[in-house]
């Protein structure tokens, strides 16, 4: 079976991010960071590691309905750069018209660090194409 390889937020760090940001837009999403698209439901799960979260990026539509999308970077045992080289990132919220796979183009054009790494938990998992 073809699914996503992920990293997925567990509730207490979810819920430390939104007293820290609250979600900007309509649609909340913080729910996993992909590790590898395409992959399989027999390939390994990602290893366990450390995980900060280290930048931010955002996008607000030039619209009067005050749309757009948001994102953390997330730092994975030390890098922010997956083996196939896109950026780890957690979307975070967005408006009508985006989806979180928006969010992937998003950080790629540009991104903030944050003053301070914030430390989240996360588990290793499989989420099959439905």
């Amino acid at each position: 079976m073809k699914g996503i390889s992920v990293y997925l937020i567990d509730d207490e760090s979810r819920e430390m991010l939104v007293d820290y940001s609250k979600p900007m837009f309509d649609t909340f999403v913080g729910h996993h960071v992909t590790v590898k698209f395409k992959a399989s439901d027999s390939d390994p799960l990602p290893e366990r590691g450390i995980y900060n979260v280290v930048g931010y990026a955002y996008e607000k539509e030039r619209k009067m309905n005050g749309g757009g999308i948001e994102a953390w970077v997330i730092e994975i045992n030390g890098s922010t750069t997956r083996e196939d080289g896109e950026i780890y990132h957690l979307t975070w919220s967005h408006s009508s018209g985006y989806s979180a796979k928006d969010s992937k183009r998003l950080v790629k054009s540009g991104w903030e660090k944050l003053d301070k790494p914030i430390r989240i938990n996360m588990r290793p998992d499989f989420i099959p194409f439905n």
